[in-house]
């Protein structure tokens, strides 16, 4: 498989956002509609509840693991977060849901998984649980996460090229929660009573 082939194929699989899909299927809203506005696992919790976001957890993390593996099987391994680019990109801006996509963590998160760094993904795992334990924000804790995640996809591309590449994709996922971030800013600025 080429590279601009398996590119598209990252794109169109990126772009499957079965947050939206299992929502529609279960009769429930579309999480783009409420509270984060985000497809993904965390806002499925909020307006489906537990087991279906458990499904599209799975099915999130399936899909760019899938996309990890032919990387790694068809590509050079320098090439790997140029592919993971190519996810991200169809995550955030999915051609099958009106360009409008989720924050890529657990796209992130697959992809690393199916580049068979495990030992990467079960430090960004922990690190997760330490972040959000610390800072009490689901997406604060994804930070430390994608960090470890980036650097583990910059140790399996290796090369001066994967490294910049892999912090792309780590900064591409940061970016994407500019408005999470900036919300919960705001909310921490707010006064906690009459008199606060």
């Amino acid at each position: 498989m080429t590279l601009v082939a398996l590119l598209l194929v990252a794109y169109l699989l990126g772009s499957v956002q079965a947050g939206v899909l299992v929502s529609r299927w279960a009769g429930k809203p579309d999480p783009r509609s409420a509270h984060s506005g985000n497809p993904g696992a965390t806002n499925v919790y909020r307006t489906a509840g537990p087991g279906w976001a458990a499904l599209v957890l799975l099915l999130d993390v399936g899909r760019a693991a899938l996309v990890g593996w032919l990387a790694r099987s068809w590509v050079p391994a320098v090439q790997l977060p140029t592919v993971c680019l190519a996810l991200l990109l169809g995550t955030f801006l999915p051609l099958f849901h009106g360009l409008r996509g989720g924050k890529g963590v657990a796209s992130l998160l697959g992809f690393v998984l199916g580049t068979g760094a495990h030992a990467a993904v079960g430090v960004a795992l922990l690190a997760w649980v330490v972040g959000r334990s610390v800072t009490g924000e689901v997406f604060l804790g994804s930070f430390p996460m994608v960090a470890v995640l980036a650097a583990g996809l910059g140790l399996e591309s290796g090369g001066i090229w994967g490294w910049a590449g892999s912090f792309l994709v780590g900064s591409a996922v940061i970016w994407r929660h500019r408005a999470n971030l900036a919300r919960w800013r705001l909310e921490s600025r707010r006064p906690l009573g009459p008199h606060g």
